[in-house]
């Protein structure tokens, strides 16, 4: 599964997590298209660009158009961060998933135990052997 964040100033604004890869980066992409999130690294003219704006400037150009007067552009950074990280699902939340059992639920609960509770070397492993599916329920 994968998460995404986006954080405004180190806090987490927006979060949504998906089953594939695919998923997420569809859905990013559509939002980040939307501007959905804020602004994203831009160059603005300085007569456009507040004092703040100026401050956090990461670099600037001397633009000279043929036929106007010449004018100073900033290059604004991105208003947002993007966080994205693989998450696993917890034990509770293995036991209340939907999945193709062919191993003793038992090993299941002793080997998460074994790992201090982390499901995701187990769930790694028995997925790349082929040996359970894990299909979680939509939140609603």
């Amino acid at each position: 599964m994968k998460r995404i964040q986006i954080l405004k100033n180190s806090i987490v604004t927006n979060q949504a997590d998906f089953d594939t890869n695919e998923e997420a980066q569809s859905w990013l992409s559509s939002c980040l298209a939307k501007n959905k999130f804020g602004l994203t690294e831009r160059w603005v003219k300085e007569s456009e660009c507040s004092a703040e704006d100026l401050a956090a400037s990461l670099e600037n150009r001397l633009v000279e158009p043929e036929f106007e007067e010449s004018y100073t552009e900033h290059r604004l950074p991105t208003e947002f961060e993007v966080v994205e990280e693989e998450i696993f699902p917890s034990y509770s939340e293995l036991r209340k998933a939907q999945y193709i059992i062919q191993i003793d639920p038992f090993f299941i609960e002793a080997y998460t135990d074994e790992q201090d509770g982390d499901t995701s070397k187990m769930i790694a492993l028995l997925e790349r052997k082929q040996a359970i599916k894990l299909e979680f329920p939509k939140p609603e």
